[in-house]
């Protein structure tokens, strides 16, 4: 009679068993997707972040130190030194790169230090203070970082792996605007380095192409160089020789053209190879709205205070 009892009990743990064990397999699968612990699968969620793949499947999450938790905020300060960099509305840097790496900031006031963080081993790869992007993105996955002691690199994210492009020795680093328009992302062949107290233009192995400026160069072409001082534009070649000198208000490349307003507010376009006119001269203002810009890559239309007034064809 004994052992009739302890077949029965055996019996009825393994029925339990076997109810209870696809519960608790559901349970498990319902919680990794975030389903019971975040409803709607949130990226901020109850104090957390949570990373879910192409596939709607939770990687991992973050617990927050702070209320000011997500994706970091970029840093640019390209304007500062007039740069003619890429002006994005989207400040946020990236989702999640490479399918391991995401840059978070967790901060209570004032962002101040931006996490690299390791989705795959739940850890910070490493602490900068600031990184930047462009909003769209640079080419190969290049990032611009400034260190938590304030110089600067270029790093790149890409097959699992974090590796620097440029090391931390500069005092700043940007990117003309120059755009891949296959890939829309900013072109990083060439940077525009500060060190030293001198700006120069120098490639991911470090060669530089000049022998460096004491005022910021705001653009570049293959063999000419335009520099800001004092708001007055100036354009050098790579050798150091004068290419356009003048009290120029306002200098800037554009496809094969240099768009110019000199220092009685005319504005015209000069071919960049001959530097002869390419357009008529138009009487402007500073209050003056000029948004010259290419169509169709083949024509470049002049357009000032809403109004067209050429059209040239690019040959």
């Amino acid at each position: 009679m004994k052992n009739k009892y302890k077949k029965g009990a055996l019996i009825i743990t393994l029925i339990l068993l076997i109810i209870s064990l696809p519960l608790t397999i559901i349970a498990i699968i319902y919680k990794l997707n975030g389903s019971a612990e975040n409803p709607n699968k949130e990226f901020y969620y109850d104090n957390h972040l949570y990373f879910y793949n192409s596939n709607g499947e939770l990687i991992t999450k973050y617990e927050c130190m702070f209320k000011n938790c997500g994706y970091a905020i970029q840093t640019n300060l390209d304007n500062e030194y007039n740069i003619s960099y890429y002006k994005s509305d989207d400040n946020l840097v990236d989702g999640i790169i490479d399918g391991k790496y995401a840059f978070i900031s967790d901060y209570k006031d004032k962002q101040s230090i931006v996490n690299l963080y390791d989705l795959e081993n739940n850890e910070v790869y490493a602490n900068y203070k600031s990184v930047k992007n462009y909003g769209i993105g640079i080419i190969d996955n290049y990032y611009i970082v400034e260190s938590l002691n304030g110089t600067y690199g270029v790093i790149k994210i890409s097959n699992g792996k974090v590796e620097n492009v440029l090391p931390f020795v500069y005092e700043y680093i940007a990117l003309q605007n120059d755009i891949d328009l296959d890939q829309n992302k900013v072109i990083a062949d060439i940077f525009i380095v500060k060190k030293d107290n001198k700006w120069n233009l120098v490639d991911k192995n470090q060669a530089e192409f000049i022998n460096g400026s004491l005022i910021p160069i705001t653009a570049f072409d293959t063999s000419s160089y335009i520099v800001k001082n004092n708001d007055v534009y100036n354009i050098y070649n790579y050798d150091g020789g004068v290419k356009l000198s003048g009290n120029y208000k306002y200098i800037n490349y554009i496809s094969k053209y240099i768009e110019v307003k000199d220092n009685n507010s005319n504005y015209y376009i000069l071919n960049k190879d001959t530097m002869t006119l390419a357009s008529k001269l138009y009487q402007t203002t500073d209050n003056s709205v000029i948004s010259t810009k290419i169509n169709n890559e083949d024509k470049l239309e002049i357009i000032i205070d809403n109004e067209s007034k050429e059209i040239i064809e690019i040959s």
